[in-house]
């Protein structure tokens, strides 16, 4: 179990060093809106987000507008960051969940594009 736990570490590190080189070359994103907007468009290479982090409201796969709300309100509220995982997972991209807090600036996620 400890290489697992090891490896996992590893991989992790290298996710935040990506995400740092990235930022600062502005390849990448934090923040909901900025990166559903990037997700639609087949811009994210590597989405992170939250562990447990839940959001609710609603994502238009089409022009990536976003709609936000602490708790479903209705039955056509979906789970925003599973949505984003989802649309970055069908465009080819990968997703990573890391521990809660560990983004900048509290976000609940970030993105590395693709360019």
């Amino acid at each position: 179990m400890a290489i697992i736990e090891n490896h996992a570490r590893e991989v992790e590190g290298a996710l935040f060093a990506r995400l740092e080189r990235a930022l600062v070359s502005g390849r990448a994103g934090i923040g909901l809106r900025e990166v559903a907007n990037a997700a639609i468009h087949g811009r994210v290479r590597t989405l992170l987000h939250a562990e447990g982090e839940h959001l609710w409201g609603k994502l238009d796969r089409t022009t990536g507008d976003l709609e936000v709300r602490e708790e479903q309100l209705d039955t056509e509220d979906a789970e925003v960051i599973d949505d984003l995982s989802e649309t970055v997972l069908l465009r080819g991209g990968d997703v990573f969940e890391v521990p809660r807090g560990a983004l900048p600036n509290g976000s609940p996620v970030a993105a590395i594009y693709r360019y």
